[in-house]
């Protein structure tokens, strides 16, 4: 029975630490990867800002020499509204257009290399500038997090029910130690009241034969003491029912004790 109840404080245990694990490890997973993108978007609005400025500046060449100088995390193109590329090769078509209605879009895609985010930028009613950068160097960190959440959550999962099993076990030990005394005294008790409650039932039977005859003049059972009469009728001193019942009948005796077959 201690065992099924330690069992189930230290899965309890365990269970509480595992919830609060998953939503702290999911929380941290989710927030770094917010933060990451998040400057993975600055950076390409610097970028696309410092080319914008040339393009106004010195118009399509100024582009071109701006972006030559552009980190090589960087890729740059220019898309004109027919689709054509004047620098580079389009990056997104799908950005690209949409940023021609919209005047500029923001998107991750697919790329043989790894997912790309992509800035796509109007600089003109024609023209459309699209900055994007890997995300290869932010997908290799939330997989390093992922290993290290879901290693450091299991290894505390596990340090958790083993010291939930040991405080399990710290909690019943009072609780296992009074029923096992309780045990213990119900034994004694049982045992140290089969001896007088032999008597009783003795002594009963005994009054039973001889109910018509007044309690003082009982004579002795053969082959048992009269005290036995005596301690049966100490085990019931003071009680109410027993007021005034010397030298009454014992058929009375028997009445007040409900024994059977007493009138």
């Amino acid at each position: 029975m201690f065992s099924k109840a330690r069992f189930r404080l230290t899965a309890w245990y365990a269970g509480v630490l595992a919830a609060f694990l998953v939503v702290l490890g999911t929380a941290v997973y989710l927030v770094e990867k917010h933060q990451l993108l998040s400057n993975v978007n600055h950076g390409l609005h610097v970028q696309a800002g410092r080319i914008e400025a040339g393009f106004i500046a010195g118009g399509l060449d100024r582009i071109i020499a701006v972006s030559d100088t552009a980190p090589s995390a960087y890729t740059v193109s220019v898309t004109d509204a027919t689709g054509e590329t004047s620098r580079n090769t389009a990056i997104n078509q799908s950005s690209a257009r949409a940023a021609l209605i919209e005047g500029s879009d923001m998107r991750t895609v697919s790329a043989p290399g790894g997912p790309l985010r992509v800035l796509s930028e109007r600089i003109s009613p024609t023209l459309v500038l699209q900055v994007a950068r890997s995300l290869e160097p932010e997908e290799e960190a939330l997989d390093h997090l992922l290993y290290v959440l879901l290693l450091g959550g299991g290894a505390a999962i596990v340090i958790a029910a083993i010291g939930g099993w040991f405080l399990a076990g710290k909690a019943l030990a009072p609780v296992q130690q009074a029923f096992e005394r309780q045990n213990v005294f119900v034994a004694d008790a049982s045992h140290e009241l089969r001896t007088p409650l032999t008597v009783v039932r003795s002594s009963v039977e005994f009054l039973r034969r001889h109910r018509d005859e007044p309690v003082g003049q009982v004579p002795d059972r053969p082959g048992a003491p009269v005290e036995h009469l005596a301690e049966a009728h100490r085990l019931d001193v003071g009680h109410p029912c027993l007021q005034g019942v010397e030298g009454a009948p014992v058929e009375q005796v028997g009445r007040v004790h409900g024994v059977p077959g007493a009138p």
